[in-house]
Order: C-alpha cells, then sequence, then structure tokens
C-alpha cells in the first residue's frame, strides 16, 4: 500500500508527496531498505521524550527514470512532477510542497543539464550539523546497498563548503566517483537515477553515528590541546552567538589548564580528535559540538546556550557517547538575531560552580 499527500493548491492544481519506498512501489521499481541500528535502548532507559532524537526505521534507496534534482532544498522530483519528501529535510519538503501549491516555485521547464549515467542524487547543505547527521546518512544507505558499485556519479549542492570537500574527496566519502556540482536554479534532469532517503532532522541513528566515527576517528593527538578544552566562537563566520565576556571567561578557565581551541582552524579528523582525548570540554551551543559523538565514555560537557533558546540536540549525543555528565548553563543573550543565534553573556560563578562542584576540578595555586 502507498500513501498519497497531497498539498491543496491555490493555483487549481494538488501537489502530490510521496515517500521514495510509495513511490518505488508504484512505479514497480527496484529498490533496497537499508536496516541501521538504532539507539532504541536509550529510549527505553530515559523515556519516550528521546524517540524523536533515537528512534527510526530503514532507509530507502531506489532506482528511479527521469528525476529532476533542484538546488532549492534538495527538492527531487519524480517524471510526473511528484516531490519526493524522504530525500531532504522534513521542513524543507513541506516548505516546497507549499510554496508549489501557491505558485511561488515551479516545477518543470528548461533543464540546466542532463546526466545520463547512474548517478546519486544527494544534495547537500552548507551547516556543519546538518551535513554530518542528515546529508551523510545517505552514504550509509547507499554503501549498504546494492546499488553503490554501479553509482558513476553524484548530484550535490554548490559551491561547497571546506567541511563537505574534506568528507567528500579527503575522506573518501565519494568513492572516487564523478561529481555534479548544481548552481543553477534550474534543475537538472537524471535520466538514471539512484535515489537515497536520510535521516530528517533530531534524529541520531546509532549505526549512522558509528559510521561517522570510523571516518573520522585517528589516534594522532591535536599538539598542543590536553584533556581540559574550551571551544571558542571567535571564528564563526556568520558573527552570530558569540560570547560577551569572553576575555574574562578565558581567564577564568586558563586558571584550571583549559586549552583554548578555534574548531575552525582544524581539519575534521583534528576537530574529531581534541573530542576524543578530552576529558572536560566547555562550549557553547552550536555544530562543533557534533564532535561530542567523538568522545571517550566518561567525558564531561558544559554547553553555554541562550535561556530563551533552550535544546537538548547535542546532550543527546551526549547520552550515545557515554558521557559522565553533560551540563548545559541557561545565559542571558542580546543580539538582532533569531534566538538560538543571540550573543550570549555568561555567568561565570555559576559556570566555576559546575567544573568545581559537579566536575571536581581545582585551580591552579
Amino acid at each position: 500500500m502507498y500513501i498519497l499527500f497531497l498539498f491543496e493548491s491555490s493555483v487549481g492544481a494538488d501537489v502530490r508527496v510521496l515517500t521514495v519506498k510509495e513511490y518505488a512501489i508504484l512505479k514497480g521499481a527496484s529498490f533496497e531498505e537499508i536496516k541501521i541500528p538504532s539507539a532504541q535502548s536509550l529510549v527505553e532507559k530515559y523515556g519516550a521524550r528521546f524517540s524523536s532524537s533515537f528512534s527510526h526505521g530503514s532507509l530507502t534507496v531506489a532506482r528511479l527514470k527521469n528525476v529532476r534534482f533542484y538546488k532549492s532544498h534538495g527538492l527531487v522530483v519524480t517524471e510526473e512532477g511528484w516531490i519526493l519528501r524522504d530525500t531532504m529535510l522534513d521542513e524543507h519538503s513541506n516548505t516546497m510542497a507549499e510554496k508549489v501549491s501557491k505558485g511561488a516555485f515551479e516545477l518543470g521547464g528548461k533543464c540546466a543539464s542532463v546526466i545520463s549515467e547512474p548517478a546519486a542524487v544527494i544534495g547537500g547543505q552548507q551547516n556543519f550539523y546538518h551535513w554530518l547527521f542528515n546529508w551523510l546518512s545517505k552514504f550509509t544507505a547507499l554503501t549498504g546497498s546494492g546499488y553503490w558499485p554501479e553509482v558513476k556519479s553524484l548530484v550535490l549542492n554548490g559551491p561547497i563548503e571546506r567541511f563537505q570537500w574534506e568528507t567528500l574527496f579527503k575522506l573518501g566519502v565519494s568513492g572516487g566517483k564523478n561529481c555534479h556540482f548544481v548552481q543553477s536554479n534550474e534543475p537538472v534532469l537524471i535520466e538514471d537515477a539512484i535515489v537515497p532517503t536520510l535521516f530528517s532532522n533530531p534524529i541520531h541513528s546509532l549505526g549512522h553515528v558509528n559510521w561517522l566515527k570510523n571516518l573520522l576517528s585517528t589516534d594522532e593527538k591535536v599538539f598542543g590541546v590536553g584533556e581540559r578544552v574550551y571551544i571558542s566562537r571567535k571564528d564563526a563566520i556568520k558573527g552570530n552567538r558569540q560570547i560577551l565576556n569572553e576575555d574574562a571567561l578565558i581567564s577564568l578557565l586558563e586558571k584550571y589548564d583549559f586549552s583554548i581551541v578555534r574548531l575552525g582552524d582544524l581539519t575534521l579528523k583534528q576537530q574529531a580528535s581534541v573530542f576524543k582525548f578530552a576529558r572536560f570540554v566547555v562550549a557553547p551551543h552550536g555544530a562543533g559540538l557534533a564532535n561530542v559523538i567523538h568522545a571517550q565514555p566518561g567525558a564531561c560537557f558544559l554547553e553555554m546556550q541562550a535561556k530563551d533558546a533552550y535544546t537538548q540536540v547535542f546532550w543527546s549525543l551526549g547520552l550515545l557517547s557515554n558521557a559522565e555528565r553533560y551540563d548545559i548553563l541557561a545565559c542571558e543573550s542580546s543580539g538582532d538575531f533569531i534566538p538560538y543565534q543571540k550573543h550570549i553573556e555568561i555567568d561565570l560563578v555559576r559556570l566555576e560552580q559546575v567544573i568545581v562542584e559537579k566536575w571536581g576540578l581545582v585551580a591552579r595555586s
């Protein structure tokens, strides 16, 4: 049985939205379901509120004809003009379906190019966290399927960031395939498309996390970085989520022998190494905390975030990594940003209480 989602249109036509599996069954196309281990035991241990993070089903890979790929959110459209919703983040598929139904986004029209060789439809997003946990899960699906050896090229959103380049080429995720980077707003027609689904936000799949850890794991330590680490966001490109009293914070942490690290200065393997060998980590909320997955069991984390944008997204990664403690310090926020991107002011007294009373650290005399 398949389900066809319909979005009511103000321009006279419904927008049909299906999963890849539903469409493959409807068309009689070949597909595989790839079972990926989940962290269901954590749901049983910590409660149903974590089911959205740790519970999930299989991923799907299907071989489909005449698929159109749009750069906008990695939209994948069938030859009938139907949207395949589980090839991009849930909120994006809903957004695009609404735009199409209201006539704000047109499907069809001239294609920028045609790809005739077997091509895997990836897409992508220039966000470190979502790239790692959502878009790269398509490779967990692909490499676990029988289609991967048949893939000749990959179709991705361009241009790509340095961390995307590292995962694709430097770390060998692309498998030596040709890469097509779509930068035009016009669609690309893929005549022989191999279409994987992804784990949408906020899923943290145990199987995919283990895949990432194996990809990035290293035993080489970063010179000058010890077991106590403070992650600074001074190098954040967008300039958001800065710590307003960071100089005072660093002065405090240096008394407890914390190394100051800017992740933007490091390769992905170096970032993984920092977290792998760290015992205590203090960091503002940000995508760099995706590296929590590399920490050894028993590590302690203190995440500082705006009190009006509270989230447990990285705390849940701490559960996956068997952290001894994962403390969250809610902070006063300011700045002309959306709540979770505002600058924050750290209560240094409360922070020191955490690292002394809960972590047991002692300052230099």
